[in-house]
């Protein structure tokens, strides 16, 4: 868990330095900032380790198997699926 807070501060950091943060006036920038710290935190992974996730799956549910149409669209629209007692990242699911 303390390597998941660490690594969500370096990302805070880097946006604080890069003016993506949440206090960001360009919408887009801190949406993106948000969508990045709340994985970091939550899950431990970084937007590029979603969306490779995401490209594992081919868009689709690890349980159901059908196609979100949020990811043919390329948007986030898959959750992550992730074990509550390890904390390890399994897959996403619609």
């Amino acid at each position: 868990m303390l390597e998941h807070m660490a690594r969500a501060r370096i990302s805070l950091e880097t946006a604080q330095a890069t003016g993506a943060g949440k206090g960001s006036r360009d919408p887009a920038k801190r949406k993106a900032y948000q969508t990045d710290y709340r994985l970091e935190v939550r899950y431990g992974i970084s937007e590029v380790e979603y969306l490779a996730l995401v490209a594992e799956f081919d868009g689709t549910c690890h349980i159901c198997r059908e196609r979100s149409r949020g990811a043919i669209a390329g948007k986030r629209s898959l959750c992550v699926d992730h074990d509550h007692a390890t904390g390890r990242v399994r897959g996403v699911l619609c």
